[in-house]
């Protein structure tokens, strides 16, 4: 196998984690509120980071680049220093539906939606560009905040620099990480002039060379006022036990008061470890979770991630076949009638094994419901802002277990249903408050086991269904006779 079709393996698994790590960021932004804990919004900054580091190291540039400005949003509220505002929050919803857009047009070689992209970079550019408040401008920076912005503070107290030494010193692995460090100087080159000078120190002899070790460093000058945090995305990707220095080599004036800031020692220069992980080789992974998910990407008609205790139970449903395969294969040259009871018994004992094989393989498709109700908390918080209706959404039985068929073709009805609850089913604020009911409707997706059949429900505590309406609009499409009575 080429290391073109290896790249191309591990590609597959970022696309289907990028798009699980999109997944719980959006769950995570439809339950952030102003007072969200530090773990809510860091789960989802880390879902964004690994999406980050991940496309710079795959060479999807324009990925990284979008999702660094999502990233520095979350920093920053997740640092205390922007508040939390609904409207952020929108922002970053749109920014994950762009992003998935994003990652199924790289996979299938697409060109991406420039102007979509654009929009949304001005929208965040705009809300960074807004001062925070006091009492957040004010509020402590955390240590790994302080340590990713120390570079660009060192350039933007004293008005900038006019120019940077890099010295990147990789580890000897980084080719077997499937990271190609040549790519940086594609990237360099596009914010300004740059020489670059390798180091062959490290270099053994013919004999003793092995092509997927990396024996070079750099030494590299780029010209330019170029902001550290643009240096600091080209090298997004590099792992942090590598070395990694940047230095400025000249400054413009200092701004009046300013007062020099010191640049991270070689042990820091690479920032935190979080902010510079790359994803580990496919050989290298942790195992997946337990749990089952659908995931679709382009070309494709969908896969199943299975439980591994589920891989585990075929696996040894196949090691019993092969043992009552063995034994009933001494019957092939004849059977002594003293030796019928041992064949019924191997007979018996097939069927069994057949049987439990069967209903393994079977459990492989059977995944949880929750992978059809996941995708209502994002409908009901758009759908709600957008008929600026209040609405809490309950969901009941979510590990009730469904064929992924069944799953897939469900889907869309259960949409409609949810829709037709907002948008017929519950008042508005001020209607429900006159009815005298809570300003906030609950709709409820309910799924359980009965009598051996699995009932799927919706509920939602409007008004009901328009019994006039209806009438009426029967009576227009001549369904109903204008003289007909009907019951309720």
């Amino acid at each position: 196998m080429t290391i073109d079709l290896e790249m191309a393996e591990i590609a597959k698994v970022f696309f289907q984690e990028s798009r699980e790590g999109l997944d719980a960021m959006e769950s995570g932004l439809l339950t952030l509120g102003a007072t969200a804990d530090g773990e809510s919004i860091n789960t989802i900054f880390r879902a964004a980071h690994s999406i980050k580091g991940g496309s710079a190291t795959f060479g999807f540039a324009e990925v990284a680049t979008f999702t660094h400005g999502v990233e520095t949003l979350l920093d920053e509220m997740r640092n205390k220093v922007r508040p939390i505002t609904a409207e952020a929050v929108q922002t970053l919803l749109q920014a994950c539906d762009c992003l998935r857009e994003m990652i199924a047009a790289t996979e299938a070689e697409q060109p991406l939606d420039q102007g979509r992209i654009a929009s949304l970079n001005g929208d965040i550019t705009q809300i960074l560009g807004e001062r925070p408040t006091e009492a957040h401008a004010a509020a402590p920076v955390a240590p790994a905040a302080a340590a990713n912005s120390a570079g660009s503070a060192a350039a933007s107290a004293d008005g900038g620099t006019s120019g940077w030494r890099v010295i990147f010193e990789p580890v000897v692995d980084l080719l077997r990480l499937r990271n190609e460090p040549t790519r940086m100087f594609a990237e360099l080159g596009r914010l300004g002039d740059f020489t670059a000078h390798a180091d062959v120190s490290r270099l053994p002899a013919l004999d003793a060379l092995d092509p997927e070790s990396c024996y070079l460093s750099w030494n590299i000058e780029i010209a330019g006022e170029i902001p550290r945090p643009k240096l600091d995305e080209v090298f997004d990707w590099v792992d942090s036990h590598c070395r990694l220095e940047f230095t400025p080599t000249g400054r413009a004036a200092p701004a009046a008061g300013a007062q020099p800031v010191a640049q991270p020692s070689a042990a820091t220069a690479a920032t935190p470890a979080e902010s510079k992980a790359v994803p580990p080789a496919e050989a290298e992974r942790s195992p997946a979770p337990a749990v089952a998910a659908v995931q679709k990407s382009a070309g494709e008609s969908g896969s199943i991630r299975v439980a591994t205790e589920k891989v585990d139970d075929i696996i040894n449903l196949v090691g019993e076949l092969l043992i009552t395969q063995s034994m009933l294969s001494g019957f092939a040259d004849g059977i002594d009638p003293n030796d019928l009871d041992r064949l019924r018994q191997g007979l018996s004992q097939l069927a069994r094994n057949t049987r439990e094989l069967q209903e393994s393989v079977m459990q492989i498709r059977m995944l949880p419901i929750s992978f059809a109700f996941n995708r209502f908390p994002r409908i009901v918080h758009d759908l709600s802002r957008k008929l600026d209706k209040k609405v809490e959404l309950k969901l009941v039985g979510e590990n009730t277990e469904l064929d992924k068929t069944v799953l897939e073709k469900i889907s869309d009805p259960l949409v409609h249903l949810v829709r037709n609850a907002l948008d017929h089913g519950l008042e508005t604020p001020e209607r429900r408050l006159a009815a005298g009911k809570p300003e906030t409707g609950t709709l409820e997706l309910a799924a359980f086991h009965e009598g051996g059949n699995i009932i799927i429900e919706v509920r939602d505590d409007g008004g009901g269904l328009n019994k006039a309406k209806i009438l009426q609009k029967a009576r227009e499409r001549s369904l109903v006779a204008p003289d007909q009575e009907l019951t309720d």
